[in-house]
């Protein structure tokens, strides 16, 4: 009778590890399936290209043009005040470009999925993971920042002081407006609590087959304990 239970017990164990693999392997195709069709664009991006264009423009501007205009103008002035407009130009110009890349340099204007280049794959042990490639504005303005990241492995929860900053891909901070994302693709990004239908219905069927084998194992030792009663009744008489 032990011997039976014991080999019941072995089998359920292994029913289960065998559903926690395959449970885990859909739950990698479903998420694959969701990165595949990620196609995510900021609602702000154009207006943040914009005011970077002109940051940088006026920024330009007040570092080049206008301390030689000063000099031209005003030649006579003495050294330490053309210095000193300078200097005041320099660090208002720079400051509020700085200062505006600060609050949306991490902001994503675009994201998309990338397959990885390496197409040696010899064997079942290399595998092509799925990338995200995200699109940022660079402090320049006029050229764009590119960051291709595995979200499954690359992605941190973000710790800082940037106002749009939710998540950190290879350490480098990016902002996402997580109500344009799925759920999927959210959670592996955001670190969000979202419940997965495959892996409830996994724990489900689990669950239901290990009771099954409990009330299995229960009357199987009520019926061995009944059985060897009424041998030991008919010795008996």
């Amino acid at each position: 009778m032990q011997q039976r239970l014991s080999l019941q017990n072995q089998q359920s164990q292994r029913w289960i590890s065998s559903s926690k693999v395959l449970c885990g392997e859909k739950k990698s195709e479903d998420t694959d399936d969701y990165l595949l069709s990620v196609d995510y664009t900021s609602p702000l991006g154009e207006l943040i290209s914009r005011l970077k264009m002109v940051s940088i423009t006026g920024c330009f501007l007040s570092v080049c043009v206008l301390p030689a205009l000063v000099f031209l103008k005003n030649g006579d002035l003495p050294s330490a005040r053309q210095v000193t407009l300078g200097t005041f130009a320099t660090i208002g110009a720079t400051g509020s470009t700085v200062a505006l890349h600060f609050v949306f340099g991490a902001y994503v204007l675009e994201m998309k999925p990338v397959t990885n280049s390496n197409d040696d794959t010899n064997g079942d042990d290399q595998q092509n993971p799925l990338l995200l490639e995200a699109t940022t504005r660079s402090i320049f303005g006029f050229w764009n920042d590119i960051h291709v990241f595995d979200p499954k492995n690359d992605v941190t929860p973000y710790v800082g002081m940037r106002p749009f900053a939710n998540f950190c891909a290879n350490e480098i901070p990016l902002y996402v407006h997580p109500e344009r994302l799925d759920s999927t693709t959210r959670q592996l990004l955001l670190h969000n609590a979202v419940g997965s239908s495959s892996s409830e219905k996994c724990d489900d069927s689990m669950s239901s087959h290990g009771d099954s084998i409990d009330i299995k194992d229960y009357r199987d030792i009520n019926e061995g304990a009944s059985s060897k009663r009424k041998k030991e009744d008919d010795e008996l008489f």
